[in-house]
């Protein structure tokens, strides 16, 4: 019954009880998902070679709560909850013992190419389309099973190919191993300098390590139309709206969080896993940066000329979008207040309707119109809750945060690697107050919000910001 995971190379080491079958109900077993050589998947972890007390440290660390996934929860992390809680300190150790006498297999092929393979998403990685064709890579890193069939049947053989930008072996060869001239901290202080591992630390030599991807909703792309070719590919260039770029640099925010903040012991508090009404302050933070022209002019050029984005027209941009800003933040706080009474309300007395209604007259200055239903798209009622207030309370403090920067060159000098070290890098593993201090010597104050919001009638371009629910996230 085993023989859809297991292979004719499976490990010397008989397989325990606790990786070959689990014990039902409550324990699935290790290797249905890790597989019986422990190599693990795109969608979860290898335990090949994991030290003994490692191993011990993230069952218990699963059991107590301490342990999270960094991004968004999805089903495998709540199984491996309710799987570790009911484990017994004998199957932790039989499976720690198992996976640590296993030696870590090369099961991903890495190319460097300007193009992949045309792929959709298969529920938790990602598939080659069986229709064939390519696509510009960009600076995607994209990983997917040689063979679906025998990946899904968690076959330990199963191969990848993940294909990555060129130059990324060199450049991540140099992070590794000198921190890349001072932009990290190198892997080699807490992994060896062979990356073997150091008593408890694994080692990550050959090992997959995390990634982190925005999957967006722009514009181009699409063959359809007047913009499909003859040969069925899209001449559209896939020009971005004002607001577009904005929300890009938001959600950017959040995946530089993700990705740099890990540099503390805890898994479950790595990256955006932070308090949560500190979480919307880096992605709020880096919003302002759109607002630079010498930045912009590092990469936003007219699609046909290249000629780059003219400082003139960056600066109209900052004038319209200081526009009426006291009204947007009027316009938040309405979508803050009705949040938190939607949720503070008993639900066998709330009438949705009545209570938009209300609270648009009550703060709005514009005349209400009958059969308004602004709740049906307010999204973050339902994956925010009550906590709306985050992106205006987080404003103030990203404000703050912008105001430290050098604004003729926001990318050199210190302050820039003050705010990785600070509160990029710790992830959760500080309360949001701690973060702050740690960084502007002090805690926040309401100064630079007051500026920006009154931006408009001091002549100044500081930035746009945040405006309104398309934020999705």
């Amino acid at each position: 019954m085993l023989s859809f995971w297991t292979d004719a190379r499976t490990p010397r080491s008989p397989l325990p009880a606790i990786v070959a079958s689990g014990r039902k109900p409550d324990v699935r077993a290790c290797g249905s998902c890790h597989r019986s050589e422990g190599t693990g998947g795109p969608e979860n972890a290898s335990l090949a070679g994991l030290p003994v007390a490692y191993f011990v440290q993230q069952i218990a660390d699963f059991k107590s709560g301490a342990r999270k996934s960094s991004g968004p929860q999805r089903s495998g992390d709540s199984l491996m909850a309710v799987t570790a809680k009911a484990m017994t300190d004998a199957e932790i150790h039989d499976a720690a013992e198992y996976f640590s006498s296993l030696k870590p297999k090369q099961i991903i092929k890495v190319v460097e190419s300007d193009n992949v393979p045309k792929t959709y998403i298969a529920r938790l990685f990602f598939a080659k389309r069986e229709d064939g064709g390519t696509e510009p890579l960009g600076s995607r890193v994209v990983e997917f099973p040689n063979d679906v069939e025998q990946f899904e049947l968690r076959d330990s053989r199963s191969q990848f190919t993940a294909y990555v930008p060129v130059g990324s072996i060199a450049k991540g060869e140099a992070l590794a191993k000198t921190g890349g001239s001072g932009a990290t901290v190198p892997c080699a202080i807490c992994h060896g300098s062979d990356f073997r591992g150091i008593g408890p630390i694994p080692g990550i030599a050959g090992r997959q390590l995390p990634e982190v991807a925005l999957i967006c909703n722009f514009p181009g792309g699409k063959a359809e139309g007047s913009h499909r070719r003859s040969d069925g590919h899209s001449d559209d260039p896939g020009l971005m709206q004002y607001s577009d770029v904005v929300t890009f640099f938001h959600e950017f925010g959040h995946l530089m969080h993700a990705i740099l903040g890990g540099q503390q012991s805890w898994a479950g508090v790595s990256g955006i896993a932070t308090e949560g009404d500190f979480v919307e302050v880096p992605s709020q933070m880096l919003e302002e940066f759109f607002h630079d022209a010498q930045l912009l002019a590092s990469f936003a050029r007219h699609y046909q000329t290249g000629e780059p984005i003219p400082p003139a027209l960056v600066e109209r941009m900052n004038r319209a979008s200081a526009f009426g800003r006291a009204d947007g933040v009027r316009t938040q706080l309405f979508y803050t207040s009705y949040a938190l009474d939607v949720h503070n309300l008993p639900p066998q007395t709330l009438d949705p309707d009545a209570l938009l209604e209300q609270g648009y007259k009550r703060m709005m200055p514009y005349e209400w119109v009958d059969g308004n239903r602004m709740y049906a798209s307010f999204t973050h009622l339902i994956g925010y809750t009550s906590n709306y207030y985050t992106y205006m309370f987080d404003k103030v403090i990203a404000l703050d945060f912008f105001g430290q920067f050098d604004r003729s060159n926001l990318l050199e000098g210190p302050t820039a690697m003050r705010y990785r070290r600070t509160i990029l890098e710790p992830g959760g593993s500080k309360p949001g107050t701690q973060l702050i201090e740690d960084f502007l010597g002090r805690q926040q104050k309401m100064d630079a919000f007051a500026e920006w919001v009154g931006e408009e009638f001091a002549g100044s371009s500081a930035g746009e910001g945040s405006d309104g629910v398309s934020h999705s996230a």
